[in-house]
């Protein structure tokens, strides 16, 4: 994935379209990720103002220039280009051909089935577009919403490392999930 990311890229499902975030987007970024409610479980902090939100639209369109799909806009098909939420997917080791998902939704959208979708739409072009042999995801353990999204995905869980990561200020504990492409194909 070092190739530029072209700019007109969409995933679809029956719900859902995944596209790259745009400079417009960031009212709608703001919208979820100033929800101390999203930002919770999360390991970024929560968002204080647009131009919070705008940072999180400049790291993409950097990562875009590298050829990577994080983070993309979630969009509800019947809401149009209205964001609700990001997934993405980056590449982590080119070698291994390992990549790593992750993901953040509005409030008013949780318990629908919305990240699932996106992120299987996600995984399923990691590993049949760009030839990934493992997808993981990392999440706090008391990310309970998010550790069924990564079960109904199908990945497995690997373990926890602890205080592993900083995060708002604290040595944190991580989960660690997987799936590798021979489990997802059966």
């Amino acid at each position: 994935m070092s190739s530029k990311f072209d700019s007109s890229f969409l995933l679809e499902t029956p719900r859902i379209i995944l596209r790259p975030v745009v400079g417009s987007d960031a009212g709608d970024i703001f919208a979820y990720c100033g929800n101390p409610n999203v930002a919770k479980f999360t390991t970024w902090e929560q968002h204080r103002s647009v131009a919070d939100s705008q940072t999180l639209i400049d790291r993409a369109l950097k990562n875009y220039e590298r050829g990577s799909l994080d983070p993309l806009a979630i969009t509800l098909k019947l809401q149009g280009s209205r964001m609700v939420g990001t997934a993405g997917c980056s590449v982590i080791s080119e070698s291994t051909r390992t990549a790593e998902i992750a993901y953040a939704l509005d409030e008013n959208h949780w318990g629908h089935g919305l990240v699932t979708e996106a992120c299987g739409a996600l995984v399923h072009h990691a590993f049949n577009a760009l030839g990934m042999n493992r997808i993981q995801a990392r999440c706090l353990p008391m990310n309970i919403g998010s550790a069924r999204v990564m079960e109904k995905l199908g990945m497995k869980f690997e373990g926890r490392l602890r205080q592993s990561m900083l995060v708002k200020g604290e040595l944190q504990d991580i989960d660690v999930w997987s799936i590798l492409k021979s489990e997802w194909l059966s």
